[in-house]
């Protein structure tokens, strides 16, 4: 494990290098660090009520509707289980959006990468997947529909389809807050589940100060298939710290 963990850092470095380097000018770097008291993915509390810390970047491409982005996901608990431990994550993603008219369009590849256990690179420390979706940029609530498809045969063409909804409310002060809504259906052979797999409701409360932001949240997730996860409702938060550069 501990040489596959300078291997992954050599990688998300490399990424990071090659997406400055070809990402056309003028860019949009996002650079944003993130403590969550639980990882939820897809109604799965991955790390068991682990707290983490997940720190990205972003680069998106201007006049071309290319965006590239690296996600770690790293236990802050329990790092002597290897359960926990091994759930150690490193996302890449590659995405080309474009408007037609009201409606915004995009597709693109993402990969998961566990990359401390001892299999990786292979199944199934491993996951691409290709994604597609819309959002009605104009209408009420800002309503988005994603499909994503799982692309090896070995881990079983699994399908995942989400549906978000965001409004934004402007309190007395000035401060705004952020409401979402979340529904995501699948079929998955690696929780051999199909059906509902998480509906939640989330809260943020952005920040902006000088160069960047700071955004507490909070979620709450109905699962309503407990052998996906024992508990019915989830309860967790987090703080974001953001900020924006532009690249000539």
């Amino acid at each position: 494990m501990r040489k596959r963990v300078p291997t992954a850092a050599a990688l998300f470095a490399g990424v990071l290098l090659m997406l400055a380097l070809v990402s056309p000018a003028p860019a949009r770097v996002f650079i944003e660090g993130m403590a969550v008291t639980d990882y939820m993915f897809r109604g799965v509390n991955m790390l068991a009520g682990a707290p983490a810390i997940q720190p990205s970047v972003s680069i998106t491409g201007g006049r071309y509707g290319l965006s590239f982005d690296a996600w770690l996901s790293w236990a802050l608990r329990d790092r002597g289980t290897e359960s926990v431990r091994d759930l150690d994550e490193m996302d890449l993603i590659a995405n080309y959006s474009r408007a037609l008219g009201p409606v915004d369009t995009f597709a693109g590849l993402f990969s998961l990468h566990y990359y401390t256990m001892d299999t990786w690179p292979d199944v199934p420390s491993t996951v691409f997947e290709g994604f597609a979706g819309v959002t009605l940029r104009r209408a009420p609530f800002t309503p988005t529909l994603t499909v994503n498809y799982e692309l090896s045969a070995l881990s079983g063409h699994d399908l995942y389809v989400e549906g978000d909804l965001d409004y934004r409310w402007t309190m007395t002060s000035g401060q705004p807050v952020m409401l979402g809504l979340h529904a995501g259906w699948y079929r998955a052979e690696w929780v051999d589940v199909d059906g509902i797999s998480d509906i939640t409701f989330s809260v943020s409360l952005p920040v902006d100060h000088r160069a960047f932001s700071l955004t507490p949240w909070f979620s709450t997730t109905w699962i309503p298939d407990r052998s996906v996860n024992p508990e019915l409702f989830e309860l967790y938060g987090g703080l974001v710290i953001s900020s924006a550069l532009f690249v000539d």
